[in-house]
């Protein structure tokens, strides 16, 4: 699912809007929301995020280093 506007998600995201947000494969999805630094709450083996902790979690990461290699 890709939101055409951020006032569309609804207040709780599930997987689903995580990986239309962040464009991941569905294993990288769950993956993350297995981190334990990710902000997710989970109701039996259903984990969902609430779109105010997901925002504070989106903030606060710092920008990936990007590795440039030489074109040889």
């Amino acid at each position: 699912m890709r939101p055409n506007n951020w006032d569309e998600l609804p207040l709780v995201l599930h997987a689903s809007h995580i990986r239309g947000i962040l464009g991941l494969s569905k294993s990288k999805t769950y993956a993350l929301m297995h981190s334990s630094d990710f902000p997710v709450i989970f109701f039996g083996k259903r984990m969902v995020v609430t779109k105010e902790s997901f925002t504070h979690w989106l903030e606060q990461r710092n920008k990936p280093s990007i590795e440039r290699r030489a074109i040889i």
